[in-house]
C-alpha cells in the first residue's frame, strides 16, 4: 500500500519507515519480505518502536481501543486489520470481503497536508468520511 501513498516531504526522506505495534511475528515477516527493497528509491526499514519517523504504522494484535494520539504523527499512515479501526482514528482498515482483503480508508483521518493516498488505492477501497 505504501507504493500508493506519497509523502509531502519525500524528497527529504532517507528511508520509508514501517513501525509495527503488537505482534512481533508480523514485524519479522515484514522485515523478511522487505529486506533490500525500496519504494521510489527509498530503502524500507521495519521497527517495533513507535517514533516520530514512522511513515506507516501497522497495528496488529492490539487488544484495546486504538489511541490515535499515542500512535500517530502527521506524516504517519496507520493501518490495521482490527475491526472498527477507522472509526477509532486509524487511516486504513484491512477487511476481509468474499475471502479477499479489501482496504477501508477513512478520509476524515487522513492528514492531507503531509501525504496523499493515490487514486489507484482509493479506487479499490471502501471509502468513508469527507
Amino acid at each position: 500500500m505504501a507504493s500508493f501513498i506519497r509523502w509531502t516531504n519525500e524528497s527529504e526522506m532517507k528511508s520509508l519507515n514501517f513501525c509495527i505495534i503488537g505482534d512481533d511475528k508480523v514485524k519479522r515477516v515484514l522485515s523478511t519480505i522487505t529486506e533490500g527493497k525500496v519504494i521510489r528509491e527509498l530503502p524500507i526499514t521495519v521497527t517495533s518502536k513507535m517514533n516520530e519517523e514512522c511513515n506507516v504504522t501497522y497495528v496488529t494484535g492490539y487488544k484495546s481501543t486504538f489511541d490515535r494520539k499515542k500512535y500517530t504523527t502527521p506524516s504517519n499512515v496507520t493501518i490495521s486489520d482490527q475491526k472498527n479501526f477507522t472509526k477509532q482514528g486509524g487511516v486504513i482498515e484491512l477487511q476481509t470481503v468474499n475471502s479477499q482483503i479489501k482496504p477501508k480508508i477513512n478520509l476524515d483521518n487522513v492528514q492531507l497536508d503531509d501525504y496523499t493516498i493515490g487514486s489507484n488505492l482509493l479506487r479499490i477501497a471502501t471509502v468513508e468520511g469527507k
